[in-house]
This record gives C-alpha cells, structure tokens and sequence, in this order.
C-alpha cells in the first residue's frame, strides 16, 4: 500500500487490517509518520499480517522535470482557515521536496503575504522538528534556497498563453496528473488515457516540449 499520512488513511487502512484479505502488507507512506499513527496501526494490526512500514518523501506530482504540484484544486475565498487540511499537504508536500532532494533550505518570501509567512514558519518548525532525520540524509548545514512565492502576487501570468505543447494542449483539453482523456495521433495511448508530458517516455514530447514552426 502506498498511502499518504492521514488521519482518513490511517482509519480505513485500520478497517482494512481489522479484516485483512491479503496474507502479507508492506505499507508505504509518503510523509514522516507521526507516532500515534503508527500506534493505531500496530492496534489494528490484530492477525499480524503487517510485514514492513516504510517511508518514502513522494508525497507530491511530478509533472517533469522542472515542474511539480501538490493536486490541490484552488479557490476563491476571502475567509482563510489556516485550519484547513490544504495547508497541512502544502507543508509535507515541501518537506517530502526537500527531503527527496536531500535539500536542507533557508526559505524566503514575499514581505506582506501572511499565507507565504504562515507556509514558512510551520515548515521551519516541521524541519526543526525531524533534525534526526535531516541530519541523518543531508547534514547540519543549510545548502539551498526555497522562495515561497503567493501567486496573489502576480495577477499578470495567469492571463497569458504559454508558448509550449504542453501548455497548449492543457488548455484546450487539460491534463489531469499526466493524463489527458482524449485520444490524440502522435502521442502514446494507454487504456484509452494519454501520457502526454512525459519527456522520457514521449518521444513526440522530448523533442518539441516548445512550439515550433
């Protein structure tokens, strides 16, 4: 099982192992692993079956090489609730970053926005809080920069049309985790479903990520 550290995974994977239909689990979790999950687990875990639990910092979307996002869908809300579970995957989602990437950062942001400054000090506090782990995989030294940058910053980029395959394609289809539900000549069609952004794999993509005439 690959699952993200929830408090709703955590309670269906305890129902699943309450009656388990598989011998054997090996459950893989995409964030550090609070303790009281892991206790509730062992609980659950009543005919043994669990074999291995694992943490592997995936908890994000690669959408290539340069590029990844959180799968968080936006919206337009005055009243912010910092509350909001959104806000909890952004942190983990940025400390499974810089984990993966063995990158022990000093973060910057934009002077004025208080989500930028929210987002930064709770993922400060995070990486204080895993100095074990951090010291373990990277070191004791910061060796790299995060800039959280609010997007209510830049009202301008949102209104433009990007120049790229990609982009294009996105726009007038839209992919939804590398996938687009369409078929299209040219690009690799995989259960009626099409891989369209994956440079390594598209040979089509690889070579004309860039508009060209």
């Amino acid at each position: 099982f690959l699952l993200r550290p929830t408090e709703s995974n955590i309670e269906n994977m305890g129902k699943l192992l309450k009656q388990p239909i598989f011998s054997e689990s090996y459950i893989f979790f995409t964030n550090t692993m609070p303790d009281e999950y892991l206790k509730r687990l062992a609980y659950a875990d009543e005919y043994a079956t669990v074999k291995s639990i694992q943490e592997i910092y995936l908890d994000y979307f690669i959408v290539n090489e340069k590029m990844f996002h959180f799968n968080i869908q936006s919206e337009r809300n005055n009243n912010v609730n910092y509350e909001n579970d959104k806000y909890d995957q952004i942190i983990n989602g940025l400390f499974s970053i810089c984990i993966s990437n063995k990158a022990y950062p000093n973060i910057k942001i934009i002077k004025g926005s208080k989500d930028s400054l929210f987002i930064s000090n709770k993922l400060q506090l995070k990486l204080l809080s895993e100095m074990d782990l951090i010291n373990k995989n990277i070191g004791i030294e910061q060796n790299s920069t995060l800039i959280i940058y609010d997007r209510s910053e830049d009202p301008i980029t949102p209104l433009l049309t990007q120049w790229t395959y990609q982009a294009m394609v996105h726009d007038n289809f839209q992919i939804i985790n590398k996938k687009l539900l369409k078929q299209m000549t040219r690009i690799q069609i995989i259960d009626d479903r099409v891989i369209i952004n994956n440079s390594k794999t598209v040979i089509f993509f690889k070579y004309d990520v860039y508009y060209k005439k």
